[in-house]
């Protein structure tokens, strides 16, 4: 069966999806834990996470010729900002999230798979699609808009309106 390099990328998109999923419940939960509530409770609490992982990793895999034409330029760097906005929103709304949940994830973690995640998508970009290309400042931007926006976090939450900007129950 001969399957289009665009469909491959959206396929291996889905499985990087659940792999993550997967990820995310086993560094919060052991083996032995492992339950179908466990699931459902992580996809509850996380659920905006899951989304903005979802919403990067489409955005990073997808065919950007197809959606934008040629005649339209940004800035130089605008990919940059780009980068630093997506993964800053990542690890602030994680961090958020993992704030207001009753079971934890470590600190470290949440940074540590925000930053994984940036750099394997550039790898991903350089070897699975032939439309978009791996580089390097892409994921110094990716990690510094992780870093940013921890440090965002840690300065804002004790302060209970920013989770009802952000439509969070107290």
């Amino acid at each position: 069966m001969n399957v289009s390099r665009e469909t491959f990328v959206l396929y291996l998109f889905m499985v990087f999806l659940l792999i993550t999923l997967i990820a995310l419940l086993i560094t919060k939960f052991t083996i032995q834990n492992f339950r179908i509530y466990l699931i459902m409770n992580i996809l509850k609490n996380y659920w905006r996470t899951l989304l903005l992982v979802a919403i990067i990793i489409f955005l990073s895999l997808m065919n950007v010729n197809k959606v934008m034409p040629d005649k339209v330029s940004f800035h130089k760097h605008f990919d940059k900002f780009a980068h630093f906005s997506m993964y800053f929103s990542l690890s602030f709304i994680f961090f958020i999230e993992n704030y207001k949940n009753s079971k934890h994830i470590r600190k470290r973690w949440i940074v540590l798979d925000t930053i994984t995640l940036g750099i394997a998508l550039e790898f991903m970009q350089a070897l699975l699609t032939s439309n978009r290309s791996g580089n390097f400042y892409d994921a110094v931007f990716n990690s510094i808009g992780v870093i940013c926006g921890a440090i965002l976090f840690f300065s804002v939450k004790k302060y209970s309106f920013i989770y009802n900007i952000l439509l969070f129950k107290n």
